[in-house]
């Protein structure tokens, strides 16, 4: 069990790092507690996330230090599932004695675990080396492989949440996996983006670290300066509130041009409308079409880039090329959506944001078949075994 949490971290203080290891450890120990109070012995508890990579996120507020990056836990049950487990209420019970510490828990059979892809698997199969609590031995599994489909997938997925749902947002059964915090927020979304466009130095795991170590690379400045990188680490490791200087929409349009390879200039936007438009009539697969159209939601209000039209009329028929039968939960919605913009190309912006929250489970179930092994999606790196780097593989 680690002492140092903050082995990749960059700017955090000496004393915070004390500070907040001290309070990792008081979790921990409440953590085996809770499986001593319950005799859990079918079950071992991994630690994911930022705190698995040891770059951890910092508060400073009032004076006080306190842990900001969420720990996220994963619980191996060795048969079963966790339907009547005890394992299911440890989240809440960490969550109510360390209200402070925001605590997650994810819950997979040991027999599933060879099955998970994408940047989860990766995640899980590097948490494996690391137990919190090990009752049992697990069979080790080659590592998932990671392409730039993975890491575009993890992208989207913290800007579709960023444009979607407003600030201080209540959970409902369609708001899935949002931050409360505006700022905190757009620093994740910012690190996620820029992981995009670099690859793993330790070939193993790929951490915000690595992003830092290569922002003086072309793609890199391309959207954030060598001393915007700093500062963005800086505010990230070590947040006390304070707001961004930089524009994040600006931010996130260059991040989309430079993931699709559209040179900076004149008609930018327009170009990458197009090379969006040129994916989405490829596919019918939610996936593909969730994926890309989200981005189009940064130009379709765009009035200096000139292209709002054209990113609504490629939204709109993107979604019209998809295969229904995908659809659980957002039939009306999609037929809503398909019925409006036959009788008009001038829906307002708010009409598209709407409809992608309501088709939002929808895009989430079907990427969770995926990534949990239960159908291939072979446009991803990961399922026809492309490796870390191919620039080319998003949309194809």
């Amino acid at each position: 069990m680690s002492t140092d949490w903050f082995s990749y971290c960059i700017t955090t203080p000496e004393q915070a790092r004390s500070i907040v290891n001290s309070q990792i450890l008081r979790h921990q120990e409440n953590i085996h507690r809770f499986f001593n109070r319950h005799a859990m012995h079918d079950v071992n508890l991994y630690i994911t996330g930022s705190l698995s990579r040891k770059e951890p996120s910092v508060s400073y507020q009032n004076g006080q230090y306190s842990l900001l990056s969420d720990v996220d836990l994963i619980a191996v049950i060795k048969d079963g599932d966790s339907a009547g487990h005890p394992i299911r209420y440890l989240e809440d019970h960490m969550n109510q004695i360390m209200p402070e510490v925001s605590t997650s828990l994810f819950s997979i059979r040991s027999t599933d675990l060879p099955t998970v892809t994408s940047l989860l698997g990766r995640d899980l199969w590097y948490a494996l080396r690391q137990p919190i609590v090990q009752a049992y031995a697990v069979d080790t599994f080659p590592p998932p492989c990671v392409g730039q489909r993975e890491k575009y997938e993890a992208f989207i997925h913290q800007l579709g949440s960023y444009l979607l749902y407003p600030e201080n947002a209540r959970p409902t059964g369609s708001a899935l996996h949002f931050r409360s915090s505006r700022a905190v927020h757009e620093i994740k979304l910012t690190l996620e983006g820029l992981r995009c466009l670099i690859e793993a130095s330790s070939g193993e795991l790929l951490r915000y670290r690595d992003v830092y170590e290569n922002r003086e690379s072309h793609l890199v400045t391309a959207v954030l300066s060598p001393t915007e990188v700093y500062e963005l680490f800086r505010r990230r490791e070590l947040f006390d509130g304070s707001p961004s200087n930089s524009s994040i929409k600006t931010v996130m349009q260059r991040m989309v041009a430079v993931l699709f390879n559209i040179a900076p200039g004149t008609g930018q936007g327009a170009a990458v409308v197009n090379a969006l438009t040129e994916r989405l009539q490829r596919s019918s697969s939610i996936i593909d079409i969730y994926q890309l159209t989200v981005p189009m939601l940064l130009w379709m209000s765009d009035p200096l880039e000139g292209s709002q039209r054209e990113a609504r009329e490629a939204f709109i028929d993107g979604w019209r090329n998809l295969d229904p039968s995908q659809l659980f939960v957002g039939s009306a919605p999609y037929e809503d959506f398909i019925r409006a913009s036959t009788k008009t190309n001038t829906l307002p912006e708010s009409h598209f944001r709407h409809f992608l929250t309501e088709i939002r489970r929808d895009y989430y179930w079907n990427l969770r078949t995926f990534l949990f092994g239960y159908r291939r999606q072979l446009a991803y790196a990961g399922g026809d075994n492309h490796p870390v780097g191919h620039r080319d593989r998003i949309g194809d």
